[in-house]
């Protein structure tokens, strides 16, 4: 019972986190191909060695690629450690681009400018979801590894014809 419970936790758990890496990752690769005077995106990102250009690129398709790896495979434990890696890198990028000032993706994102929000809700937004993520990827892997070491309290009973039994413990 619980096992199934946590599976279902697990399925849900990982197919919203595939359709939110998908959602993000589509407006990041198409801001990484458009041209814009407002943005320059050839410029050198704050923390990285790479340009925001590349930045972008790299961080749509790591995105694109664990969302249709999350949609197609049913290797759960591995999904939820691909999860749980993404989701932290991209939590200490965008904090310590917070910590410098850069802002969302190192300035980057001008998605922002077309929300209704304000950049610094956003950015608090963003580090808010990456840090779930983090959190409830490593919570239900705790959790799944808790329950897989408690032992069984059923038993098959010799004298019952090989039926499981459940024992008080």
């Amino acid at each position: 019972m619980v096992r199934g419970m946590i599976k279902r936790l697990q399925d849900g758990f990982a197919f919203g986190v595939a359709v939110l890496l998908f959602v993000v990752a589509l407006p990041l690769l198409l801001a990484a191909g458009t041209r814009t005077e407002v943005l320059t995106l050839d410029t050198a990102d704050p923390l990285l060695f790479l340009t925001h250009r590349q930045v972008l690129y790299v961080f749509g398709g790591v995105q694109l690629a664990l969302s249709a790896f999350l949609l197609l495979s049913g290797r759960r434990q591995i999904q939820l450690c691909l999860i749980a890696w993404l989701a932290s890198n991209l939590f200490i990028y965008q904090a310590g681009c917070f910590w410098y000032g850069a802002g969302t993706l190192g300035g980057i994102c001008h998605l922002t400018n077309r929300l209704p929000v304000s950049p610094w809700v956003f950015d608090w937004f963003t580090l808010a979801v990456f840090g779930a993520m983090v959190v409830g990827s490593s919570f239900i892997l705790v959790f799944d590894w808790w329950v897989g070491r408690r032992p069984s309290t059923r038993s098959t009973a010799a004298g019952l014809g090989g039926r499981d039994v459940v024992t008080a413990t």
